[in-house]
């Protein structure tokens, strides 16, 4: 399967990847070093992440993705602070150029500057590229710790395109947050410290500040955003997901610690739909039936499909969520 980014505009993105034969390769400082690079893969492209889940033998990110045009308006010290932050101040044998060497290059706005300039804006606010990024530099880093090589995953990855609406986001982030409840990992979603909820709960403001943009999608100035989502996650993590294979959930004593009588979520926002692991893992878009619509055309010229990719309605009783699914 084809990756799919929708560059004409600001987009979110479901990726996930596993390892080779799903073998569980990622111990505690093994995720804790993917969840270095990725913080700073995410910083360097530009590329927001809203929530995030490292599992033993694969991963799941929620992405915001800018749209390419924005990268052309990235100032010079912009460039250069993201330059410093990946390559350091002397570049590397992929970027073979001292910050001090470019900064001089783009105080001239010479030809080299605009090369140069080129080849960064390049890298920003692109999708595959940052997937690479993380992926090429974990294994790197595996294989020279543990004095191996090789391939360590077993796939590129899968980008499904979410529509950017509180609801439906919110749904796809509690499902990546509560990977290590099913698992039967923890019985407690912040006590999991490589994943988005869990990292914002022991301390990263960074990654709380995403989680409140993502509860309360384009209004950061909303305070009770984590509070929200935080009410949700546990409402949904206190019911068993059925036909999943993954039957941990939330003790209730917990959940009663951490959900307000006000803030409970619908009795029809409770648990999950059975097939959301099928979605994450093989869909192409997932939102309401107008969003798939208006998507479902370029993502059928992407992936070169001859038929029309068609909508696959959730549940009889949620009428707004549907699937477009990869495979006809």
């Amino acid at each position: 399967m084809k990756r799919i980014q929708q560059n004409s505009q600001t987009s979110v993105y479901h990726c996930l990847s596993r390892t080779v034969h799903g073998e569980r390769w990622l111990d505690e400082h093994g995720k804790a070093v993917f969840c270095k690079i990725l913080h700073k893969m995410s910083a360097f492209c530009g590329i927001r992440v809203l929530t995030y889940c490292v599992m033993s033998n694969h991963f799941h990110l929620l992405l915001e993705v800018p749209k390419k045009e924005e990268r052309e308006k990235i100032p010079d010290t912009e460039l250069l602070r993201r330059f410093r932050l990946l390559y350091g101040e002397e570049g590397t044998d992929y970027m073979p150029i001292s910050a001090t060497k470019l900064e001089s290059h783009f105080n001239a706005n010479d030809s080299t500057a605009r090369r140069w300039r080129k080849c960064l804006q390049q890298r920003m606010h692109n999708l595959p590229l940052f997937m690479k990024l993380i992926k090429h530099r974990f294994t790197k880093w595996y294989n020279i710790t543990h004095h191996t090589y090789g391939t360590f995953w077993a796939e590129r990855y899968t980008s499904l395109l979410v529509e950017p609406d509180d609801e439906i986001l919110r749904k796809v982030a509690c499902y990546i947050d509560l990977n290590p409840v099913r698992a039967g990992l923890v019985n407690d979603p912040s006590r999991y410290p490589w994943s988005g909820y869990g990292a914002a709960c022991m301390g990263d403001y960074h990654q709380r500040d995403a989680i409140s943009y993502l509860s309360a999608y384009g209004d950061k100035t909303d305070r009770t955003a984590f509070e929200c989502y935080e009410q949700e996650l546990y409402w949904r993590g206190s019911f068993e997901v059925e036909g999943s294979g993954k039957g941990g959930i939330i003790p209730q004593s917990i959940v009663g610690q951490r959900i307000d009588q006000r803030h409970r979520c619908q009795k029809e926002k409770r648990g999950f739909i059975h097939n959301m692991a099928q979605i994450l893992r093989n869909g192409c878009v997932y939102g309401s039936h107008s969003f798939v619509e208006r998507n479902a055309d370029w993502v059928r010229q992407r992936l070169g499909r001859k038929k029309t990719a068609r909508p696959i309605q959730e549940e009889a009783n949620e009428a707004t969520c549907y699937l477009v699914a990869c495979r006809e």
